[in-house]
């Protein structure tokens, strides 16, 4: 399979990034990986596995995520939405990356752009994470990440992230042994009407 001819590339890229300090290097092979993970296809799942799995690649990704530069933390981000999207990957991940991912919704940047992007991608990741393993992913809400997951449903200057942020939100809401965890913290479903609006009436016309 054609995933094979980046075996090596992808070693290279993992090699660098464990031993670059440069930021410039950082984020282009950051940003080579998550062009090979951007499908949902076969592809995406074998390159993702090999990363995590295989060359056990997820502690020098996360490690991007505290970088000042706020270019490889989006690059860092991005790609582990991307690996993310894996179930194979999703205890392993849950395990070596939730802390870190996290740890991102606290993070200031005065680049709104690259600011957007990291919070997309750390609310989809945790929405992947947490919801494959609630049991674990409930000792994250802590009243801090929810805050801050709150002000990012109500950010107007970055629509994406806003309605990453209110996905996350709503699925954890639709899990009880999480939405048990939001009450505790003050969450109730009128709250949540006003948060996430359209995205949590759809839901709530389901039950």
């Amino acid at each position: 399979p054609s995933w094979l001819y980046h075996s090596d590339a992808i070693r290279t890229y993992l090699s660098l990034m464990d031993q670059s300090k440069k930021d410039a290097t950082l984020e282009a092979c950051a940003g080579a990986l998550q062009n090979l993970t951007a499908s949902r296809g076969l592809m995406s799942n074998a390159v993702s596995q090999m990363m995590g799995l295989k060359e056990k690649g997820l502690p020098r990704i996360a490690r991007l995520l505290q970088s000042n530069s706020s270019e490889v933390v989006r690059s860092g981000a991005s790609l582990l939405s991307n690996m993310s999207r894996h179930p194979v990957l999703h205890k392993t991940m849950a395990h070596q990356v939730l802390p870190d991912v996290s740890r991102l919704l606290s993070f200031q940047s005065g680049n709104t752009n690259s600011y957007g992007e990291i919070m997309t991608s750390a609310c989809y990741t945790l929405r992947n994470l947490i919801m494959s393993n609630p049991h674990l992913g409930k000792s994250y809400l802590t009243s801090n990440m929810l805050n801050n997951v709150v002000s990012l449903c109500r950010n107007g200057s970055c629509p994406k992230a806003a309605e990453a942020a209110r996905l996350l939100l709503t699925d954890l809401w639709s899990n009880r042994e999480l939405q048990s965890v939001l009450k505790q913290q003050g969450f109730d479903k009128n709250m949540m009407g006003s948060l996430a609006g359209t995205t949590f009436r759809t839901l709530s016309s389901r039950f």
